[in-house]
């Protein structure tokens, strides 16, 4: 039978197994119990991990949530984190029983985006390229003037959904918040962002874009 669990707000039915698991948890495709409509995607610690480890996904999980619930989904943005929809109470942060509910991002992530047209043989369309770029530079200006660096900008974590050229981006979970006192951070300048931009995709356009890549210099 199918989990559910309480939230602050609603509560969630999980799918029988995760949709996706590593070093930051379990994410789980989800529904609200009272509102079946409302679809997203619930991000908990591994079932199977050490106290230490449990502790570590949930403090990470809740960066997460701050993340999101500051940014707000940018409306206006080129690109969008996804909004928060849920989480659990507050007295089971930092447990194994701690949670998220957040939007799930519509189309294909960029690196599954890559496999298919190296298997097809046909080249990473340009069109996407350009205007994931342009989306991600509009998203950075944005989330650093509300103080939020993302910090873990890979191909996995961008997504792109071609009927509409919606850019989504996801794992917020090593967010970093720059109006914290350093102590409270990690010591990372404001163009973090934009170094793990280039050191991505860089890489990314030499071999599917050397043109672009030398036009962009």
């Amino acid at each position: 039978m199918a989990k559910t669990l309480q939230g602050k707000n609603q509560s969630w039915q999980l799918s029988d197994t995760p949709i996706g698991s590593g070093d930051a948890g379990e994410v789980y495709a989800v529904f609200c119990k009272e509102n079946p409509d409302l679809v997203g995607v619930l991000k908990k610690p591994a079932r199977i991990a050490t106290g230490g480890t449990i502790q570590r996904q949930a403090n990470q999980i809740a960066q997460e949530s701050f993340a999101l619930a500051r940014l707000d989904g940018l409306p206006g943005a080129k690109a969008h984190p996804p909004k928060l929809l849920d989480e659990a109470p507050s007295f089971t942060l930092g447990t194994a029983n701690y949670f998220i509910v957040s939007e799930r991002a519509p189309g294909l992530d960029i690196a599954d985006m890559l496999s298919e047209t190296h298997q097809s043989g046909k080249p990473f369309p340009r069109r996407v390229i350009i205007t994931v770029l342009d989306a991600l530079f509009d998203l950075f200006s944005r989330t650093h003037k509300a103080g939020v660096l993302w910090n873990d900008v890979k191909l996995d974590h961008i997504y792109w959904h071609n009927p509409t050229g919606w850019v989504a981006v996801i794992d917020w979970g090593n967010a970093q918040f720059l109006d914290q006192p350093e102590d409270k951070r990690q010591r990372l300048p404001r163009w973090e962002d934009y170094q793990q931009l280039v050191e991505t995709l860089g890489g990314f356009l030499q071999h599917n874009a050397p043109e672009l890549y030398n036009d962009l210099g």
